[in-house]
């Protein structure tokens, strides 16, 4: 079971062997770091017949992650027919999340995360878009409104406090990533300007659904910001009855959050 978000600092480790290569390494990353790690194996084989496996290895302080990061790459460096990578997780408030991600079902820290395939996930939503016209966007929005909620219930705390000090955009990142990591919405990148913050969505595959799960984002940064007693408004489209922006003020300033597509 690999944890999405972690409560201390993390790093996820994949690597791709044989099945007594990857047995033989976790033996030898017991013995030597003495952090028992989160390990997720996927039972399927390659061409070469051989297995991925993942691991997540949390310790009580960034400097020993330093240390034990430092202590597994000298030990993978020394392990034939291997192949490896190592992500960080970064720290947001009071939760670490995987600065990058590895593409595997994966698992929040308390509960399963629903999955299904990228491309029924995404006819489904084109459905119901055709089906129901406008009232999709309502929909979406709603489901977001919902869904930020919840994120202040699981997570407000830290996303508060990284509030009050400025940090905006990390409070946004924290949740367009989750989203992103999930494919439940396309790659994409958060840029800023001055009091603007653009969300721009990537991946072509995700083009004919780009405005409802637009939509979906601006629901949850709504009911996040809500939620946390922050002021906000909508900018709507009222020909379309798409949501153009989104204005919050912060204590210190008001943002404009926007979602743009290269989609």
């Amino acid at each position: 079971m690999i944890p999405l978000i972690s409560k201390r600092p993390s790093m996820m480790l994949r690597i791709t062997a044989d099945e007594d290569i990857i047995s033989e390494f976790f033996v030898i990353l017991l013995r030597e770091l003495g952090v028992p790690p989160r390990i997720q194996i996927d039972i399927s084989q390659n061409i070469e017949r051989k297995h991925t496996a993942y691991a997540v290895i949390s310790v009580d302080s960034e400097e020993e992650l330093k240390r034990k990061k430092e202590e597994i790459e000298r030990i993978l460096m020394n392990v034939k027919d291997i192949s490896w990578d190592i992500i960080e997780y970064r720290k947001y408030g009071n939760y670490y999340i995987a600065s990058t991600f590895f593409e595997f079902i994966i698992e929040t820290t308390d509960e399963p995360t629903v999955m299904m395939g990228v491309t029924r996930y995404l006819r489904a939503i084109e459905k119901m878009t055709k089906d129901m016209g406008s009232t999709a966007y309502k929909v979406m929005f709603a489901l977001g409104t919902e869904s930020g909620n919840w994120i202040v219930e699981k997570y407000g705390e830290s996303l508060s406090a990284l509030l009050s000090e400025g940090r905006a955009k990390d409070v946004i990142e924290f949740v367009v990533k989750i989203l992103e990591y999930t494919k439940n919405i396309p790659l994409c990148e958060i840029s800023s300007d001055e009091s603007t913050l653009t969300i721009t969505f990537f991946e072509r595959e995700y083009r004919k659904v780009c405005f409802s799960l637009a939509e979906y984002v601006y629901g949850i940064l709504y009911g996040l910001f809500k939620s946390m007693n922050v002021e906000v408004s909508l900018e709507k489209d009222e020909r379309t009855s798409r949501t153009r922006a989104i204005k919050a003020l912060m204590p210190e300033k008001e943002v404009l959050i926007k979602i743009d597509f290269k989609c």
